[in-house]
């Protein structure tokens, strides 16, 4: 299964990755101080993630990540979100 994951820039200068909702209700999350950093981050909570499905008897699916830069704009009266293109990882 192929998912999205976004990378997203904090206002401290640090990476971001997670998912957005997804029919797995998988939470995958990571960070650093680089968007590799982060991506690394996140590929060590999947592993952890299927780890523990495995020591509870649950199946984790072979998962296929594309991440995308995520830019956050401001709008006088909300905040949209901006994608660029798209990062593929298998």
């Amino acid at each position: 299964m192929k998912l999205t994951a976004f990378i997203e820039k904090g206002t401290d200068g640090t990476y971001g990755v997670y998912l957005d909702e997804n029919e797995l209700d998988l939470l995958l999350i990571g960070d650093g101080n680089t968007i590799e950093e982060a991506i690394d981050d996140f590929y060590l909570c999947k592993d952890e993630m299927r780890e523990y499905y495995e020591e509870t008897g649950k199946i984790f699916p072979e998962l296929e990540f594309v991440f995308q830069l995520a830019e956050e704009t401001e709008n006088t009266s909300q905040s949209t979100s901006k994608t660029s293109p798209q990062l593929e990882f298998a």
